[in-house]
């Protein structure tokens, strides 16, 4: 069976060289792939609505219609066409219309009676409308999966049809029987099947549970096993504590939080039984982790060890230099940069001066694991986004000395009851106080009818000199309505915003287009950035003071508060646009959250509330290896239910058992580069 599953993707029928490159891309290589390629959400046909109750709902939804009117064919401007013909579900009429595709309106017509699947809305008179609606004439529960340009949801979904035909009854059980009775689990041949094929919305549930309460257990027992090897004994010796001589070095005073999280650092450094340091200092946006860390590295230092700082990008690397300098300004410590773009004899020469202490802390990218770098005395790795680096990674970075110290620092604040599940191969502290003096930026949720009056306000800022950024949810157009950053280059920012200097940035873009373009912006360059979510972790650009948000109600309050972070960073005041599309109860809850609060762990409590345990494992930021389904959890007893079974599993020593054989190839293969190294 394994050599069924291991089979390629091309062996598959109707999946020819161009289909693979595009599966390909999608992490999809062989038949195990494809059948483990979950959908991202399901188009309920079976649930037909009456037009008010999709409207009202604000989402996409099901309604059945009875045509009644001729197609109707509108000119725009630019070569433009609508086709607009009028239904009615007996209650309320419906307009529904599409662009430049006058065989779909025409379709409509000539059966009369069908399902139309889409975002219900209103247009300026108060009538009722439907754009670009999917069309049916049967019920049922249908897959949407995550696709590429070249490549559709429905030729994977006939793609993953043709491989469970394939498999058949095959799929072999990965859990143990006591477990699935024990959790009352499904199987995980019923899983499969239903989790892209299912025959109600109950078999989603019970294939959901399943499938994401094995993620989970894989995922805690992987990273206790990694903090296990991580957490082992090292030769770094830190025999004095020099906390008190940084701190009357500081220009300022810390916080209480700081000095608190200091305490912890110094304590696991002096720790008697000598076992490594590693710890996450997980703090929300200007909370000050930065000097926290230079205060770690500063003990690494005085006690006779270099420090190791990695950092995401370029400019991020280059924004730490700068600050660390800053700090350690008249302390007599030598930093050094290293980054990909030096060359030649300097980048010899620095490797040298590393190789040889003459460097006592050195800041960098991925240039900071190349074979050819070597350290004197390596005490201490600290890693900066940590979410944006793998465990083989940091596990590279870590062995440039003898088991040195690990220091991690997070932007991103964690519901409290998921952090020691998320982070399980790290001990935890938490910068909840902000420094004082620190400017609150002041939030707004509005309706898109007040859009005018928020960029006229924008405009504003942009003319006194200031800069602002514009986030969307998509790069691209979309039948659901969302907005892209394709939208403001098409037409936005000419008609809007015409004469000021804007860019678009998104994560299509290379590595060193983005970093071109952030650098730009943060000298001043760019007024306008209009870009995707790839901002939410990035660069301080002091003089950027709004940021407008589209579809904000698209975003987990987490996310949003990430994003709010962009702005804020310097002396003006600071100000956050939410514009909202959705009217519903969920959505202004979180609405509310946003514009009440700048505190980023209320609002991740607040979300974990509001939307389930599913919104952080969904938020990309964090980069949770294996995990896939969770982001649709709603209950957060699943998490409850894994983390008790983790704690029998561990504590009886089952992994060694025969019907564990499978969850172990599992935790394998999550933290594949530590294989050689860690025992299970």
């Amino acid at each position: 069976m394994d050599s069924v599953m291991q089979q390629d993707i091309k062996t598959l029928k109707g999946v020819g060289d161009k289909t693979a490159q595009e599966l390909n891309k999608l992490g999809i290589f062989t038949i195990n792939d494809i059948i483990h390629f979950y959908p991202r959400d399901y188009e309920d046909w079976t649930n037909v609505q009456s037009i008010e109750e999709v409207y009202k709902s604000g989402k996409r939804g099901c309604i059945r219609v009875k045509i009644d009117s001729e197609v109707k064919r509108i000119f725009l401007s630019k070569g433009k066409t609508i086709f607009k013909v009028r239904g009615s579900d007996g209650q309320n009429n419906i307009s529904i219309i599409f662009f430049n595709t006058v065989y779909m309106a025409i379709s409509l017509t000539r059966i009369k009676n069908l399902l139309l699947f889409g975002t219900v809305s209103k247009n300026n008179f108060n009538e009722y409308q439907i754009y670009s609606p999917k069309i049916s004439q049967n019920m049922g529960i249908f897959p949407i999966y995550s696709q590429t340009k070249n490549i559709t949801s429905l030729k994977i979904k006939n793609s993953v049809k043709t491989a469970l035909e394939k498999v058949q009854n095959s799929i072999e059980e990965t859990l143990p029987s006591d477990i699935l009775e024990k959790y009352n689990l499904c199987s995980l041949n019923f899983a499969i099947k239903n989790i892209h094929f299912p025959e109600n919305k109950d078999k989603i549930e019970k294939a959901k549970r399943r499938l994401i309460f094995e993620e989970i257990l894989i995922w805690q027992i992987g990273m206790s096993k990694i903090k296990n090897y991580v957490k082992q004994k090292t030769n770094i010796k830190i025999k004095k504590d020099f906390s008190d001589e940084f701190l009357f070095l500081l220009p300022f005073v810390l916080t209480k939080a700081q000095l608190r999280v200091i305490n912890e650092c110094t304590e696991d450094m002096l720790n008697t039984d000598g076992l490594a340091m590693s710890r996450l200092i997980q703090g929300d946006v200007g909370s000050g982790k930065t000097v926290v860390a230079a205060a770690v590295a500063y003990n690494a230092i005085k006690n006779g060890y270099q420090t190791a700082v990695m950092a995401p990008t370029e400019i991020l690397s280059n924004q730490h230099y700068n600050t660390f300098n800053k700090i350690f300004q008249g302390m007599n410590i030598n930093i050094g940069l290293l980054s990909g773009k030096l060359k030649g004899k300097k980048r010899k020469n620095l490797e040298d001066k590393i190789k040889n202490k003459e460097i006592d802390i050195v800041i960098g990218t991925h240039a900071l694991i190349s074979e050819n770098l070597k350290f004197a005395n390596l005490g201490l790795v600290i890693t900066d986004e940590q979410h944006r680096f793998g465990v083989r990674q940091r596990m590279k970075l870590a062995e440039k000395g003898k088991n040195p110290h690990v220091l991690i620092m997070s932007a991103t604040p964690i519901p409290r009851t998921l952090s020691m599940m998320i982070y399980g191969d790290l001990d935890i502290s938490i910068l909840d106080e902000l420094p004082p003096g620190r400017k609150e930026v002041k939030t707004f949720c509005i309706s898109p009818q007040k859009k005018e009056r928020a960029f006229k306000f924008f405009k504003e800022i942009i003319k006194n000199g200031g800069q602002g950024y514009i986030v969307c949810p998509l790069i691209e157009n979309s039948e659901n309505e969302m907005f892209s950053t394709d939208d403001y280059k098409n037409t936005i920012l000419n008609e809007t915003f015409g004469g000021y200097t804007s860019e678009i940035l998104h994560g299509r873009l290379s590595a060193n287009e983005k970093e071109a373009i952030m650098k730009r912006f943060s000298c001043g360059e760019i007024q306008i950035l209009v870009a995707t979510t790839v901002i939410e972790v990035g660069v301080d650009v002091p003089n950027a003071s709004i940021i407008i948000i589209e579809n904000a109600e698209r975003f987990g309050l987490s996310q949003l508060h990430q994003l709010r972070g962009r702005v804020g960073r310097g002396e003006k005041e600071s100000y956050c646009v939410l514009i909202s599309y959705s009217g519903t109860k969920d959505t202004k809850r979180r609405m509310q959250a946003m514009c009440s609060t700048n505190d980023g762990f209320f609002l991740a409590e607040e979300d974990l509330k509001i939307r389930g345990p599913g919104e952080i494992f969904g938020n990309k930021q964090h980069g949770i290896v294996g995990i896939k389904l969770a982001k649709a959890l709603k209950d957060i007893k699943v998490i409850e239910d894994s983390k008790k079974a983790v704690r029998e599993i561990l504590s009886g020593n089952y992994l060694n058992q025969k019907s564990y054989q499978p969850i172990k190839e599992k935790i394998f293969s999550l933290i594949n580069y530590a294989e050689n190294h860690i025992t299970i």
